[in-house]
């Protein structure tokens, strides 16, 4: 769609609201096995904390992204009204 010139659509605010949703999802999941690893064998993973942190922050700079995208793709549709 961006080879195109359609970069600022609905559909693409979509996708990037569910890379922000997995990028969540990794998040969450490096934080259980941090937390079952320190559990179950005492041994902390640095590895593990920064997935969950690199994880987490990439969620809300996508989400960011996609709430801009959606909203340039309705000024986008706005301005291809008016002549």
């Amino acid at each position: 769609a961006i080879g195109r010139d359609e970069a600022f659509t609905a559909a693409n605010a979509k996708r990037l609201n569910i890379v922000a949703a997995v990028a969540l999802a990794e998040g969450i999941i490096a934080a259980v096995l941090a937390i079952a690893l320190y559990v179950l064998y005492g041994v902390f993973s640095a590895g593990f904390a920064l997935l969950f942190a690199a994880g987490a922050v990439f969620a809300i700079l996508a989400n960011a992204l996609s709430h801009l995208t959606l909203k340039a793709a309705a000024i986008k549709d706005e301005n291809d009204l008016t002549v």
